[in-house]
């Protein structure tokens, strides 16, 4: 249990390596202060720069044709973000979207391929970032071949919340005041389905609802039910 919530840690950014590259940075980037519902960026905008989240909760997401979100991540405290496209130099390709009121460092291309050059510890930082991500993307989609509304929905509480559960905190709240209808998107299912299933996850004991926060009381029991469905 221990090493699959370590896999899902999201550390900050700057965890662990030197204070030097952390002021390099923060030297060249500008502050955002955004509103909830307000967009860093939308799907084909030009790549100028990409994102350090400082404090808030940003959703990265894709529209479809018909006009259906799909959520391909929840970032927090800590998380650089934009980062595919200013590195192959295209267009966006999601939509970034604060669902709380965010403080943002937004830093140009340019000075970002500087501080990699100049910085081999932050150059493999960013590649180990990208690799999780693909990874977690890759188990996504593979849990939506494979998996059950209900274990779907299971392992994205777990994912928001492994910081707080890895630290041996219980019960848990989930860090995240999302809506029925984000859970939905991003389990590929219907509001109606996400309330169907937090009311059982309730009447079973393992989490507490109030209002658009979660609170997870078996984390542990929660994940075995989680492990044992796959």
């Amino acid at each position: 249990m221990e090493d699959f919530f370590w896999h899902l840690r999201t550390p900050d950014l700057f965890e662990g390596l030197p204070a030097e590259v952390k002021k390099a940075f923060f030297d060249k980037a500008s502050l955002r202060i955004l509103r909830k519902k307000e967009y860093v960026f939308k799907e084909n905008e030009p790549v100028f720069s990409c994102f350090y989240l400082k404090k808030g909760i940003v959703r990265i997401f894709r529209v479809s044709k018909n006009g259906k979100e799909a959520v391909l991540f929840i970032h927090n405290d800590g998380a650089l973000f934009g980062l595919a496209e200013i590195i192959n130099n295209k267009t966006r390709k999601s939509n970034a979207q604060a669902l709380s009121p965010c403080q943002i460092y937004s830093i140009a291309r340019e000075d970002f391929e500087e501080l990699l050059e100049h910085n081999p510890c932050l150059s493999r930082r960013i590649i180990d970032t990208l690799g999780s991500r693909v990874r977690y993307l890759g188990e996504k989609l593979e849990s939506l071949m494979v998996d059950s509304v209900p274990v779907r929905l299971i392992k994205i509480l777990l994912c928001l919340s492994v910081e707080a559960i890895y630290k041996s905190q219980k019960p848990v709240n989930v860090p995240f005041s999302l809506s029925q209808y984000d859970f939905a998107t991003m389990t590929g299912s219907c509001q109606q389905t996400v309330s169907e299933i937090l009311k059982k996850l309730t009447k079973d004991g393992f989490i507490r609802v109030e209002g658009r926060r979660i609170i997870l009381l078996e984390p542990e029991k929660l994940f075995k039910l989680f492990y044992g469905s796959n």
